[in-house]
């Protein structure tokens, strides 16, 4: 039975699960209204076995043009215990610090809050108009906050804002507890399926679960690029790095080396490689030998055994893919163009959802899948970011019915090649998503938020957890974030945040490749332009496939809890008991009898 209490005044239904109240939490609401006037509030949600529901129903939404929701729990002075955790499984403890500090984000993997006070736990999940909100964590004169904030001045209310609450109290008072309840309630909504389930329907699928991804970068315009609108006249020349018949070449190398699985992802066969003129990818790339060539190389990839893929981009658009036809981009409220990165293809704007499903996606998937590329296929940024809504009059979506058009075209890809992954691990694409390239654009905390030069701000994250992997893992394989790419030549931080996070490995031929700023995949690389870097990288995917076959197994278990048991040292656990130990110090560690050496892992049994 579900009791609606209106509040005139504010606007706002809280939602009861019971006729009766076993407890209360203060909301503090903050609303600033489209006819110039604000307001704050604080307002009690009675809840009823742990759980209560915080509505504004659309007719309010549309006076408003921002609501800042944050528990009243969350606001607490430094030196207490307790800690937030953010969606991006970000964990702020309630640390004095010596400058003030903010940590903002905006695309999160999951649309979770959790604030841990005592013995309690409040994990808040954004539901309606989710879509719309950011997560900000301000640290000022000794006092935190943690608030999720809806932008609506430019947003046409499209369903209620709801979120969802959720408080554990005692030994559930964990974040491993929590994201367990959460996996747990996305499984009640279907969004959830075993790997052992799934890799009984594919075989691609089971086929990738004990092999790394190998990625490589082929072909590329420089980046930055020199040309910000590019036509067929003043595009910049592509550099080649990787030919068809190179990777022929790789393929012996890993082949000889006893690689004896893996999935290679062709990135920039495309015309004009990567992020060449996307939306547009054919003809295949004439400079890397052509589409003769790409069929030979696709056909000996897979008689030593290996599955082969493609790489796409759906969501992104070119000025050297339309010209001066603007059509099928997104609009903005004020109908203007909606700018993105800088980068091979020149400047990059957001193209609709609708116009990438029906027009692009449905013409051109089809044919990449006919050049016989079958595995686990790869589509660009969809799952990285929120879906964008659009306002051109011709094609509008709003950004609910824009999530459902990424999910026709990650539910089709799967069906055509055997499976779909993608760049992130934003949670609606879970139904569909079997591997995300990386949960986090930035799992090396800690890291500055002052960039103002005068001053250098303490860290505002304290740790970077497996809370997604706690909830999906078991059902999606996942790589911790862009910086544990080519894993085994990285800093030892980043190395064994693999092996904590119990991570599928990811290689990367050229994945630093711009020539200005910072490669978000980090600095060290795998090349192969002779003999001596070919049999160098193959060295180190060799020594990541060794080491993926002692732990692989645990792809098909759930991860059921997380703790640092002494400082340095962090302990995983899944549900057939086993234990990744990591230990992260100059010391050796003893855990339950099992002695860890300093900067490595083991596993306990």
């Amino acid at each position: 039975m579900k009791i609606a209490i209106s509040f005139s005044i504010i606007a706002v239904t809280i939602c009861l699960l019971a006729t009766s109240c076993a407890s209360a939490e203060q909301i503090q609401l903050s609303i600033k209204y489209k006819d110039g006037h604000d307001t704050t509030y604080t307002e009690r949600l009675h809840m009823k076995g742990g759980h209560a529901q915080l509505v504004i129903d659309t007719l309010r939404l549309k006076e408003m043009k921002e609501v800042k929701v944050s528990p009243v729990r969350g606001h607490v002075k430094a030196g207490k215990e307790g800690y937030y955790v953010t969606g991006s499984s970000m964990q702020v403890k309630f640390l004095p610090r010596e400058y003030d500090s903010h940590l903002n984000a905006v695309e999160f993997p999951l649309p979770l809050s959790m604030t841990k006070t005592g013995n309690q736990l409040l994990m808040g999940i954004n539901k309606g108009m989710k879509w719309e909100c950011r997560q900000r964590v301000t640290y000022t004169k000794g006092n935190y906050d943690f608030s999720t904030i809806y932008d609506l001045k430019d947003i046409d209310a499209y369903e209620p804002l709801t979120i969802d609450y959720y408080l554990l109290k005692g030994k559930e008072a964990n974040y491993s507890a929590a994201a367990r309840k959460y996996r747990h309630l996305r499984i009640q909504e279907g969004a959830l399926r075993p790997l052992r389930e799934k890799t009984q329907e594919r075989t691609c699928l089971k086929y990738i679960v004990d092999a790394p991804e190998i990625r490589i970068r082929m072909g590329w315009k420089p980046v930055p690029t020199p040309v910000l609108e590019q036509t067929l006249e003043n595009e910049p020349a592509m550099i080649t790095a990787v030919t068809f018949d190179r990777v022929k070449d790789i393929v012996d190398s890993l082949y000889a080396a006893g690689v004896k699985r893996a999935q290679l992802c062709l990135v920039g066969w495309n015309v004009k490689g990567h992020d060449g003129r996307f939306p547009e990818v054919f003809p295949v790339e004439p400079q890397l030998g052509g589409e003769e060539k790409l069929r030979e190389c696709i056909t000996y990839a897979q008689s030593k055994g290996y599955q082969i893929v493609g790489h796409s981009n759906r969501t992104d658009i070119f000025h050297i893919a339309s010209g001066d036809d603007y059509s099928d981009y997104s609009k903005n409220a004020q109908g203007k163009l909606i700018k993105k990165w800088k980068i091979s293809g020149g400047q990059m704007y957001d193209l609709c959802y609708k116009i990438a499903y029906e027009k692009y996606f449905k013409r051109d998937e089809p044919k990449i899948r006919q050049l016989g590329f079958k595995g686990v296929e790869f589509i660009d940024v969809l799952s990285i970011v929120n879906p964008h809504d659009c306002y051109d009059p011709t094609h509008p979506v709003n950004k609910r019915e824009a999530e459902q058009y990424a999910l026709r075209m990650l539910q089709e890809a799967s069906q055509l090649f055997g499976g779909i992954q993608s760049e992130g691990a934003i949670d609606f694409t879970s139904p569909c998503l079997d591997y995300a390239l990386y949960t986090s654009m930035n799992m090396d905390y800690p890291y500055k938020m002052d960039k103002t030069g005068k001053k250098r701000s303490q860290p505002l994250a304290d740790a970077f957890l497996p809370v997604w992997n706690i909830v999906y893992h078991g059902s999606i394989l996942s790589t911790p974030g862009s910086q544990a790419v080519n894993y085994t030549i990285k800093p030892s931080h980043e190395r064994l945040k693999m092996l904590e996070f119990c991570s599928r490995p990811i290689f990367y031929f050229y994945s630093a490749y711009r020539n200005k700023g910072a490669n978000w995949m980090g600095e060290q690389d795998l090349h192969c332009a002779d003999g001596k870097e070919l049999h160098q990288a193959v060295q180190a995917i060799k020594e990541g496939y060794d080491e993926y076959q002692k732990y692989a197994y645990l792809q098909y278990e759930t991860m059921d809890h997380h703790e640092e048991v002494a400082p340095g040292i962090t302990v995983t656990s899944f549900s057939n008991g086993h234990q990744i130990a990591v230990n992260y110090t100059s010391l050796p560690y003893t855990y339950q009898q099992t002695i860890i050496p300093p900067y490595n892992w083991q596993l306990v049994k």
